[in-house]
C-alpha cells in the first residue's frame, strides 16, 4: 500500500498577519497533487473571485517511522 507522500493544503492569510493551513487531501504522486491543486484553484477562483488571500499548495510530507 502506498503512503500519502504529498499533502494538498488550503493556506489562508488572516487579518492579524498569521496564516492558517488546512490539509484538504493526500496524494501518492506530486503530479496528481498538482492536478488537484489546479482544479480546485479554478473552482475556488470562479466561486470566490475577490478572495486573493487564499491559495491551494502541494507539499511533501516528512517521513514518519512506522510502529511495529
Amino acid at each position: 500500500m502506498l503512503a500519502k507522500l504529498y499533502a494538498l493544503l488550503l493556506v489562508t492569510s488572516m487579518p492579524n498577519g498569521s496564516y492558517h493551513a488546512l490539509e484538504v487531501d493526500g496524494f501518492d504522486f506530486l503530479p496528481t497533487c498538482e492536478l488537484a491543486r489546479d482544479g480546485r484553484t479554478l473552482l475556488f477562483d470562479h466561486f470566490n473571485p475577490n478572495d486573493s488571500h487564499s491559495a491551494y499548495v502541494c507539499i511533501k510530507k516528512l517521513p514518519t517511522e512506522e510502529k511495529q
